[in-house]
């Protein structure tokens, strides 16, 4: 399964929890998936976002990720 269709898939997933994939959510997500293979800190993931997406905040990578891991879509 390809990035596009992962994320598809997981927007699928937030959308029945009553979440939108949101551009925040899409970039965190995107720099997972993009990452699978390694095992990164919230810190490392927000350093790959900030590259893409300078505005988005390290509060918002901890949410994204804590929502992720509520819903069983990452594991800490």
């Amino acid at each position: 399964m390809n990035v596009t269709e992962q994320l598809a898939k997981i927007s699928q997933q937030l959308m029945s929890n009553n979440y939108k994939l949101t551009v925040q959510r899409e970039a965190t997500v995107r720099v997972l998936l993009e990452n699978e293979a390694n095992h990164m800190s919230a810190e490392e993931i927000f350093l790959r976002v900030k590259q893409k997406h300078p505005e988005i905040g390290l509060a918002t990578v901890y949410r994204t990720l804590e929502l992720l891991t509520d819903l069983h879509i990452v594991e800490k």
